[in-house]
């Protein structure tokens, strides 16, 4: 899904939480971004209410032929670059 359109599903979500007295605390939202590419978009997503993404870090890194060790290391610069340690 792209980012835009995944942040207008959290608004609408944010918005009908709101309508039964729901917070958006603790709560849990996931999403393939299919055009985030960069540490700004992802980051952008995470402003906008997105707590989860699918994705394939390695890619940014090694490619689509990675080894299982690259892809290893892919996900850990990944984690890092991201914020999420």
């Amino acid at each position: 899904m792209p980012t835009a359109k995944a942040l207008e599903s959290v608004d609408r979500i944010r918005t009908l939480r709101e309508g039964a007295g729901k917070s958006m605390e603790d709560f849990t939202v996931l999403a393939a971004l299919l055009d985030a590419v960069s540490i700004e978009d992802y980051a952008r997503a995470r402003a906008g209410g997105i707590t989860h993404v699918l994705t394939m870090p390695w890619m940014f890194y090694s490619g689509r032929n990675a080894t299982t060790a690259e892809q290893i290391r892919g996900m850990e610069k990944f984690s890092i670059d991201i914020g999420f340690y």
